[in-house]
């Protein structure tokens, strides 16, 4: 099973394993920005990491680029023993919870769907690789998806759950197709795909608020 404690009370790199499974306990992004050097300049991330390298631009992209880098502990943040399925269930839930807490205030559309579809893509992998190399990409996968937070988040998921939406699941993906995004119809695909693993709400619920965001962006 997947475990973690809230990243603020992280003093090792390790991960006990007490805690509670089943749930990311996140604190706000400051809190996981503050874990590779991170300071927030209006709207922003700029670096301010021990090599005093400066990105400058403060973009999603230079800021997950440099928080990866100096990220690299938090690999080992996660105890990646369940099963690749269990974990990555527990995990593109929790990164579809993030979305949903995020996109409005941020409008980084893009940005927190790539935290859901690329530990989604994983699981696509995993069947194909050694045990080894699954595990080592489910880690990488965290990683990835907490510097995307770290980045550009400003509030935690919630644990409430969701409503399911009117729509189903073909009229979730007729209307991300319709939109001819590529990010529209990949992120409703690993959410329905994701809901067909673990039912919860949430998924159709990000991916139908995904697919209106960017339908309204056209």
């Amino acid at each position: 099973m997947l475990v973690r404690r809230p990243l603020a009370a992280m003093s090792s790199p390790k991960v006990s394993a007490s805690g509670q499974p089943g749930t990311f306990a996140f604190l706000s992004a400051e809190a996981v920005a503050a874990r590779c050097g991170l300071r927030r300049q209006s709207d922003t991330w700029t670096g301010c990491h021990p090599t005093s390298r400066s990105y400058a631009d403060g973009s999603a992209t230079s800021c997950v680029r440099s928080t990866v880098g100096h990220f690299s502990g938090n690999r080992d943040l996660v105890a990646a023993t369940a099963s690749d399925s269990t974990f990555l269930s527990d995990l593109t839930e929790t990164f579809a919870r993030v979305f949903l807490a995020n996109v409005e205030e941020t409008g980084k559309v893009i940005g927190f769907i790539h935290a859901v579809t690329g530990p989604s893509a994983v699981r696509l992998i995993a069947p194909h690789v050694s045990e080894a190399a699954s595990t080592a990409l489910r880690r990488y996968a965290w990683q990835a998806a907490a510097a995307l937070y770290a980045a550009m988040g400003r509030r935690e998921p919630s644990d409430e759950e969701c409503v399911l939406p009117a729509a189903t699941a073909d009229e979730l993906a007729d209307a991300a197709a319709a939109t001819l995004d590529p990010h529209a119809i990949k992120f409703t695909e690993a959410c329905l795909r994701e809901y067909a693993l673990n039912p919860k709400p949430v998924y159709l619920v990000a991916a139908a608020d995904a697919t209106e965001r960017i339908r309204q962006a056209e």
